[in-house]
């Protein structure tokens, strides 16, 4: 029998799949397709929260508010020492501006010229209500940071990952990209890979709180988002599946698996109806999924 020929990289070093001329592996695959979100219930953990993740963000918060009540008391002090100020200032400008009138009566000026016009009280005036208002909103803050007795235990039940996309026979190749002059390399297909699916999950945050400025800027509650902490780009995961009817050889799967790993960054799982080798394949740094 003719050998075939070889085209990916895989192929020439002496890894033919020949699981892919099975029927049972389409049938396999079928199924991953259809019910992609009871294989991502059985090798995530996306329901619940990470307990250190939410003691970590706790501990944060109460640290935040603890300095920010501090910033606060001072702020509200120097409002009000400069309303006090001003209202003094007032004060001075009216007995000032009472004197000279005195004295024009007296010297029965033609004419009245003050300095201290009514204008320059008006103003005072209009700062003093301004920081008023700045003082009131310090004081609120004061009262809700001197009462705060940590963020709430209640949690918010995390969402589901969103399925963005899932490409059958997915193509690993060896381009590479240099990003500071955009030379693209020549592409060679290194193997295929049965399906890949993109997925986008939530994190656990907070709102109300300002966390690179150590600021609190409302009302703290828990919160998700499908961004990241660090630099706001969206929580991507990319799951690698590979199918097996049966595993003939586990040092054959774990080099198609590794070639593959080192062009193509993600999760690598394993599907396949027999689960003898689940433990060794898990250690190897890949999931597993019982086909059932």
């Amino acid at each position: 029998m003719t050998k075939p020929k070889a085209i990916t990289l895989q192929q020439k070093l002496g890894f033919f799949d020949e699981d892919l001329k099975k029927p049972d592996h389409d049938t396999i695959l079928k199924w991953i397709d259809t019910n992609i979100e009871t294989v991502i219930d059985s090798i995530y953990n996306f329901k619940d929260w990470d307990e250190n993740i939410v003691k970590t963000i706790s501990d944060k918060v109460n640290d935040i508010v603890i300095i920010d009540l501090e910033c606060e008391k001072n702020k509200f002090l120097v409002i009000k020492d400069k309303i006090d100020k001003n209202q003094s200032k007032i004060l001075e400008l009216n007995d000032k501006l009472l004197k000279e009138i005195e004295i024009e009566e007296i010297e029965k000026r033609t004419y009245f010229n003050s300095k201290w016009t009514k204008e320059d009280i008006d103003k005072i005036e209009l700062d003093i209500k301004e920081k008023e208002k700045e003082l009131e909103i310090s004081e609120r803050k004061l009262q809700y940071l001197s009462g705060f007795k940590g963020i709430s235990v209640e949690l918010p039940q995390r969402q589901k990952p969103r399925i963005v996309n899932k490409k059958w026979e997915y193509a690993v190749t060896s381009q590479s990209i240099n990003q500071r002059t955009g030379y693209e390399s020549a592409k060679n297909i290194i193997g295929y890979i049965d399906m890949k699916v993109v997925l986008i999950y939530t994190n656990l945050t907070v709102i109300g709180v300002d966390f690179s400025k150590n600021k609190v800027n409302n009302k703290i509650e828990w919160a998700q988002t499908e961004k990241t902490g660090f630099n706001n780009e969206t929580n991507y995961k990319d799951l690698l599946i590979e199918v097996k009817t049966k595993i003939q050889s586990l040092g054959e799967l774990f080099r198609q698996l590794n070639t593959y790993k080192e062009f193509e960054k993600g999760d690598y799982l394993v599907v396949c109806p027999d689960d003898s080798n689940e433990e060794t394949i898990i250690s190897q740094g890949f999931k597993f999924y019982k086909f059932k």
